[in-house]
């Protein structure tokens, strides 16, 4: 079998997994749980409890409700789902930077001398 195809058949790049996870973080809990939820019905092996047997750890972390998400558990049509969520939440948050790909105030300017030679001497 063939492998590094890189498409959207193939199981999620790594980069990919840590962008996801990075992103959970900065969800609201409402958005959070809106994942969770997603994941427990559709592949509930992907939620993992980090204390099984109930350790007195919850009492001190004070948050008793800690599941971590296995990403490399969750399919691949439920990861590219959650992660296009998990994008548009976060890219719709308050002051969020235009990342790469945004010109859209780009008045067919070459992108040739933008910014050469703008070095601010510190």
């Amino acid at each position: 079998s063939a492998s590094g195809g890189g498409g959207a058949s193939g199981p999620a790049s790594l980069e990919a997994k840590t962008r996801f996870g990075a992103g959970l973080f900065k969800l609201s809990g409402t958005e959070l749980g809106h994942v969770m939820q997603v994941i427990d019905l559709r592949c509930p092996q992907a939620l993992v409890d980090p204390n099984p047997e109930g350790n007195d750890e919850a009492a001190i972390t004070g948050d008793p409700t800690e599941i971590e998400i296995d990403v490399d558990a969750i399919d691949m049509r439920t990861f590219a789902e959650l992660d296009r969520y998990v994008k548009e939440k976060v890219s719709s948050g308050p002051s969020a930077p235009a990342a790469r790909g945004g010109g859209a105030s780009s008045a067919g300017s070459d992108d040739g001398e933008s910014g050469a030679g703008s070095s601010s001497g510190g």
